[in-house]
């Protein structure tokens, strides 16, 4: 029930009190011709008992989506508002948006996973949605639109895991000997050869590598410093999680391509503040960035695989490393399980982890081809 703030005033032109209320959007007021403290009452007890029975069943559940959406859009990031605007669109909509909120259950979310599930999609993408519906439940039950709860939701069991794609050993030593792609009919030096290089030496996130600076690297401690990102809709953000800010111990190898990277800018006469700018010094796009990756890969008889791939090769080829060591290089979440195993790492030991991954990378250099 929502509690009423206002009160009944007496309209002494009409002989009669009135009280103004409002629920859930709906405008509704309340009379009384009775004179004195009793006719005041009475206003009052007509008020309250609206504002606790009235049920609004004309109000569907599309209406309740767009509220959400529009709180979602003012509280959460972008990326995330647009996500669960393309659930909405694609999924609750279709099947929800004419159900009255008064009808509306778990069993009609469910019935979403299962139908997404059947379809083929991800068991991470279900989760998501998942997520999405327990959200909007949680702002309508805050709301005392609904006071529906969707903690039982389950994922499909037909749901399939994503496959994670890695880079083959002949592949990962293209990479880091072959400069060359074509771009529109002509051979020449990708311009991003020394993005996919780091990407591979250090495990960073493509938004985390296009927003990386130079007055992240410290050349004399050998150590970058990951501050934020960059998202796919070019803004700028703090990381995905509490521990994507970090600092990474660095091998030669590493420095190595970073200073070939800056006397690439150098000699092209661009003065930028990021380490892998475009053309024009600006940060580049992820979309950009994953075009001349796909160019590249094309051109060299590489696999198709996209540049977060990269970092999932970080991880299989030091796979021998500690379970803590890796997870706090590549700045994962201290929920997630990338060994399965939990660790801390201390600050020698960041440097043991630079010089254990040039040696797993100098090994994967020196297989036969």
């Amino acid at each position: 029930m929502r509690s009423r703030v206002n009160e009944a005033y007496w309209c002494e032109s009409r002989s009669h009190w009135r009280i103004d209320v409002q629920k859930d959007g709906v405008r509704k007021s309340f009379y009384s011709s009775t004179p004195g403290r009793k006719g005041k009452i009475e206003c009052h007890a007509k008020a309250d008992e609206w504002l606790e029975n009235a049920t609004n069943n004309d109000k569907r559940v599309r209406h309740y989506l767009q509220l959400w959406l529009d709180h979602q859009q003012k509280t959460t990031s972008y990326s995330s508002w647009l996500q669960y605007k393309s659930y909405v669109k694609c999924y609750f909509l279709p099947e929800l948006g004419l159900i009255k909120i008064s009808k509306l259950s778990e069993q009609n979310f469910q019935n979403i996973l299962d139908e997404l599930g059947s379809r083929g999609l991800s068991r991470k993408t279900l989760s998501n949605v998942r997520s999405a519906a327990s959200s909007f439940c949680k702002w309508c039950r805050k709301h005392q639109y609904s006071q529906l709860r969707c903690d039982d939701l389950e994922i499909p069991k037909i749901a399939t895991k994503s496959s994670k794609s890695i880079l083959s050993v002949s592949d990962f030593q293209m990479v880091m000997e072959s400069s060359e792609t074509m771009y529109r009919g002509k051979v020449i030096n990708d311009w991003y050869i020394n993005a996919y290089r780091v990407a591979l030496l250090t495990g960073l996130r493509p938004g985390e590598l296009i927003a990386l600076q130079w007055s992240n690297i410290d050349f004399a401690e050998k150590v970058i410093c990951v501050t934020g990102a960059i998202n796919v809709h070019g803004k700028h953000t703090s990381g995905k999680n509490e521990n994507a800010k970090r600092t990474i111990a660095v091998g030669e190898m590493c420095l190595e391509r970073l200073k070939a990277q800056r006397s690439q800018l150098n000699a092209a006469g661009l003065l930028s503040a990021y380490v892998f700018p475009t053309v024009t010094g600006d940060p580049v796009r992820e979309g950009t960035l994953l075009a001349a990756w796909y160019r590249y890969q094309d051109y060299n008889g590489i696999k198709r695989t996209t540049l977060y791939e990269l970092r999932h090769t970080f991880v299989s080829v030091n796979k021998n490393l500690p379970e803590g060591m890796v997870r706090d290089v590549v700045g994962h979440s201290k929920n997630m399980d990338t060994f399965g195993v939990y660790g801390h790492l201390f600050a020698d030991e960041k440097r043991q982890a630079a010089e254990q991954i040039e040696s797993n990378v100098s090994r994967i250099l020196s297989y036969q081809k």
